[in-house]
């Protein structure tokens, strides 16, 4: 078993701006969903769906992304 901080279905935001052969990919903070884990390589890459496109992300690229209802729990952690 290999550690990994994301499975499939979470969401995940751009700590980098990604691209493609020169071309911007992804920018910087942009929210994707992860699509798939790829525990076979070092360090862990993960398929991400941006939009219409799947990128292969090293780990280290992503954090999870903070979305409305995430916020709102952290904000009710904080209280207690």
């Amino acid at each position: 078993w290999i550690p990994n901080r994301f499975e499939r279905g979470d969401r995940v935001t751009t700590l980098r701006t990604l691209t493609v052969k020169g071309t911007v990919a992804a920018a910087i903070s942009a929210v994707g969903e992860v699509m798939a884990v790829i525990r076979d390589s070092t360090p862990i890459h993960y398929h991400v769906l941006f939009g219409k496109r799947v990128l292969r992300v090293p780990e280290e690229a992503l954090e999870p992304a903070i979305t409305s209802s995430s916020s709102v729990l952290h904000s009710l952690e904080e209280n207690c």
